[in-house]
């Protein structure tokens, strides 16, 4: 069953993996992130999850809404994240999240989502 926010489609997939397919041309705000929080937290419950997200081209967020998105309490939910990008601005912006930001959980970025899902399988 997929679920639906005002940025995304998020789903429960096989092996507690969460995929997130992020709408085209969404500008991400803060409390944009609390929704599907909250929806991530209804599909999981007190386990954690494999997320992959994809993006789609368009769209930016700001400095605020990227501090929360790497927030301890948000990372607290993922054993693993795979990040589908395939624009240059938000490849610019996963790479720091990934490299600068440093996440307890594993992060890699990829072009392709099959690769992706393949690499959070492993992890797994």
């Amino acid at each position: 069953m997929k679920n639906e926010s005002r940025i995304s489609y998020i789903e429960l997939l096989p092996n507690n993996l969460v995929r997130v397919e992020v709408k085209k041309d969404i500008e991400l705000e803060p409390e944009d992130l609390d929704e599907n929080f909250k929806i991530y937290k209804s599909l999981l419950g007190d386990q954690k999850g494999l997320f992959l997200i994809v993006f789609h081209e368009g769209g930016q967020s700001n400095a605020e809404t990227r501090a929360k998105f790497a927030n301890n309490e948000r990372a607290a939910i993922k054993q693993a994240e795979a990040l589908v990008i395939n624009n240059l601005a938000h490849r610019i912006e996963s790479n720091f999240y990934k490299n600068v930001t440093r996440p307890d959980h594993p992060v890699e970025v990829f072009t392709e989502e099959q690769s992706a899902k393949e690499w959070l399988l492993d992890i797994k």
